[in-house]
């Protein structure tokens, strides 16, 4: 679960090598602990989560102090 704020950027997120969610987190005010990506499996197994950081000029942090998983 990242922050968004005026200082935070655009992110692709790939599930399983597929992209599947470009997220912009910026926000004018600052808010903690935002969800910005849910995702749910039609099959069990191992799966994979990528967060791609894309380079926003002038937003240059993305920071991610969460992930839940529940099987």
């Amino acid at each position: 679960m990242p922050n968004k704020g005026e200082v935070c950027q655009n992110t692709a997120d790939r599930v399983d090598g597929k992209h599947v969610k470009t997220i912009d987190a910026y926000s004018p005010t600052t808010s903690a602990r935002q969800r910005v990506f849910y995702t749910s499996f039609a099959t069990k197994g191992t799966h994979w989560l990528k967060v791609v950081n894309l380079g926003t000029p002038g937003r240059a942090k993305f920071a991610v102090d969460a992930v839940a998983s529940k099987r």
